[in-house]
């Protein structure tokens, strides 16, 4: 193997720890990942009230649909099928369920 196929495994390599080698539109794993990765900021927003969680995650969602923001996956020129900038508010929303759920209060308190 020559220079070129070393490179060529290292690439890959770092492109499947950055989670951006994606099989087969295979990409609900990184995404639980993502999410969970991101659960402590969440939380963090949610500590003191609730509502800048969704404020943020609305937020996030409207500019990454608004501007077409997305992971770049490989070996295809594509993106994620599933958007983490998107989903990230069906995550929010169910946390913020929980919370409440989880303090005897309504969604909406």
């Amino acid at each position: 193997m020559g220079p070129a196929g070393v490179q060529e495994i290292g690439t890959t390599a770092l492109r499947v720890l950055g989670m951006t080698h994606q099989l087969g539109y295979f990409n609900i794993l990184p995404l639980s990942m993502l999410l969970l990765a991101a659960t402590p900021g969440f939380l963090a927003l949610a500590s003191r009230s609730r509502a800048p969680l969704l404020a943020v995650s609305v937020s996030i969602w409207a500019i990454a649909g608004w501007n077409n923001i997305n992971i770049p996956d490989f070996p295809t020129d594509g993106t994620w099928v599933l958007n983490p900038f998107s989903w990230q508010l069906i995550y929010c929303i169910g946390l913020r369920a929980g919370i409440s759920a989880k303090r005897g209060e309504t969604f909406v308190g």
